[in-house]
């Protein structure tokens, strides 16, 4: 993990995230922050990480969907649990501007191989006169995929995600196929939020 030191402020800004890393969060406290001439005084949820040199991440109404959808909304259930931070260049503020922000989506590729009893539907390993033939490790990462592309909630996305833990993708293939599970998370809580509620500029302009 690399942490540029380009930026002073005391909370995490897209300046402190030259690429992605991993961090493990800590907690999450609420801070006050004083009006300002540019914002009034509000009460913010902090993530915290458990290695002091990242900063805490003022937590807008995008990201913190992204960890409850996965999480829960218990944030005494976030911690120990890992979260991927990188640089959206394509958030926009409140104007509609293009001025890039911080974004969390959630690591899926274990660190220690899975054994489990979770296999794919029974169209991936067979036929339907019943003959079992088996696939190759392409045609299964295809039919991840598009299972992910096709996911319409988080148990979906957890059988989906258990069964490909029992199998040996190369690096390219994780890559891929953790790139669409980070989509599916936020399509699926994207979808799942209210549609009536006052318009938060905190969603495509993180201040911090």
């Amino acid at each position: 993990m690399k942490i540029s030191a380009i930026s002073n402020s005391k909370n995490l800004r897209k300046e402190d995230v030259p690429q992605p890393f991993i961090a493990i969060i800590s907690e999450v406290r609420v801070q006050t922050f004083e009006k300002t001439a540019r914002s009034p005084r509000e009460d913010k949820d902090m993530l915290h990480f458990a290695d002091p040199n990242v900063k805490p991440l003022g937590l807008n109404v995008t990201n913190k969907r992204i960890l409850i959808a996965t999480y829960g909304d218990e944030t005494d259930h976030w911690r120990g649990q890992p979260v991927e931070i990188y640089v959206d260049p394509n958030v926009t503020n409140s104007r509609g501007e293009i001025v890039g922000g911080i974004r969390l989506r959630i690591p899926t590729r274990p660190t220690i191989p899975m054994n489990g009893t979770a296999g794919p539907p029974k169209p991936l390993n067979g036929h339907a006169n019943g003959r079992a033939k088996p696939m190759t490790l392409e045609e299964k990462h295809r039919y991840v995929l598009k299972a992910l592309r096709e996911a319409k909630d988080e148990a979906k996305l957890k059988l989906i995600a258990d069964w490909t833990r029992t199998q040996d993708f190369l690096q390219h293939q994780w890559d891929e196929q953790s790139d669409e599970h980070h989509r599916a998370l936020e399509r699926i809580a994207l979808a799942n939020a209210p549609t009536t509620r006052q318009r938060d500029s905190s969603d495509d302009n993180p201040p911090f």
